[in-house]
């Protein structure tokens, strides 16, 4: 195991902003890591800002399926926001649409600081990320949380792989022990009853790669093929008259 340590020169249109130093770890064999590299990409794609860029004196960021977590600070104490997306999932054989559903609001003051104040309780600004914890199992199907922290202009990304079937490993209990304040304190399963009742596609997927589709009838499946095609008309059409 080595640890990454570069410095990122953060540039304006007007000036070099900041250097900072990025810690992630890359595991062996690997040029680099693997969550860094998909954070970025899910930024781009959902519009959300690089933490690791932020001008924020602390910032953190929960990645926990299909919610993401923003908290920071403000004057009088604490605000953030709450993500919920998803990834169009087309049938196979039809062309991609490439749509995301994006439902994006404030988190309230209060609930930010007690958001804080667990993440401090639970002792994760100190905990390293998995690939440096004995006994962490690794695997492919369960959960990976991932976790983006700023703070005295140095930056941390952490991974941590289903830590609820993590035996003996102590830390695991810590990092479940979030999930579960953040499950509770943004009621994020009412939440996430009523976002995926909102989504206007046939079917989807989310951070974790599984696909979810709807029980449609006929007539419901071909309402909602012959909207994708619409879509893709509209696409071409803008994408003719900007030529």
């Amino acid at each position: 195991m080595k640890e990454l340590l570069v410095a990122l020169s953060l540039l304006s249109s007007h000036s070099i902003v900041a250097q900072r130093a990025i810690h992630v770890e890359v595991r062996p064999g690997q040029a680099e890591n693997f969550w860094r590299t998909h954070v970025l990409s899910r930024e781009d794609e959902l519009e959300l800002n690089d933490v690791a860029a932020g001008s924020q004196p602390f910032y953190l960021r929960l990645w926990k399926g299909e919610a993401i977590i923003d908290i920071w600070p403000k004057q009088s104490g604490y605000q953030g926001s709450l993500t919920q997306w998803v990834k169009e999932r087309v049938p196979s054989g039809e062309e991609e649409t490439g749509r995301y559903f994006i439902i994006k609001e404030a988190v309230d003051s209060a609930a930010c600081r007690q958001l804080y104040l667990a993440y401090l309780s639970r002792q994760l600004d100190a905990l390293p990320s998995e690939e440096k914890i004995s006994g962490w199992k690794e695997g492919f199907d369960g959960v990976t949380y991932i976790l983006e922290t700023l703070k005295n202009d140095t930056y941390y990304l952490k991974s941590y792989w289903t830590p609820s079937i993590q035996e003996g490993v102590k830390e695991a209990g810590l990092v479940q022990g979030f999930v579960a304040d953040v499950d509770q304190l943004l009621d994020l399963k009412r939440r996430s009853y009523y976002f995926n009742k909102s989504i206007p596609f046939e079917s989807w997927t989310t951070s974790g790669g599984a696909s979810v589709s709807r029980i449609l009838t006929l007539a419901g499946h071909f309402t909602m093929k012959k909207e994708r095609n619409r879509y893709r008309w509209l696409i071409r059409k803008q994408a003719n008259h900007s030529k």
